[in-house]
């Protein structure tokens, strides 16, 4: 059954999920990266000096062990997480391995569960393609 207009999970959404293609996916952490590029905050001078202004500074990634349901916030881990840890991933049945997943205009990958999939395709006007017609 769709969701009523005033679901507790509708919070913008639409700016960003609307007429999307989803294409079901197991969950895998995005390819590491040692470090990133970031500009100093404000254009503010950089904390070592004689350093430009608009240099950037490298900083250390964390690791990006899980996302979450962009409705319900159910999350989402690779099955294999943590490595070793197969008891602490049978307390934990409620964490999705797989899901729908679309990639927005900015790259952003975002995660909706089936359920969530169920209850908002129609109002979100969702395209649900099979992973083996993705190119």
């Amino acid at each position: 059954m769709p969701a009523s207009a005033d679901d507790w999970r509708l919070m913008g959404q639409e700016r960003y999920l609307k007429d999307a293609t989803l294409t079901w996916q197991s969950w895998t952490a995005p390819p590491p990266t040692d470090v990133q590029a970031r500009r100093a905050p404000g254009g503010a001078a950089a904390p070592d000096a004689g350093r430009p202004s608009d240099a950037a500074e490298e900083v250390e990634l964390r690791s990006w062990d899980h996302d979450h349901c962009a409705f319900c916030w159910a999350k989402f881990m690779a099955a294999e997480y943590p490595p070793g840890q197969r008891e602490w991933r049978e307390q934990h049945p409620e964490i999705l391995t797989a899901g729908y997943t679309t990639v927005g205009p900015d790259g952003t990958h975002h995660w909706i569960c089936a359920k969530c999939v169920e209850d908002f395709r129609e109002r979100f006007r969702w395209t649900v393609v099979s992973p083996d017609s993705v190119e």
